[in-house]
């Protein structure tokens, strides 16, 4: 598993949910 892949992952769908 590519971790820095999912976080980096997790930081586009967290900013995109609380930049709404």
């Amino acid at each position: 598993m590519d971790i820095s892949r999912l976080l980096m992952d997790f930081e586009d769908i967290y900013f995109d949910f609380h930049m709404q």
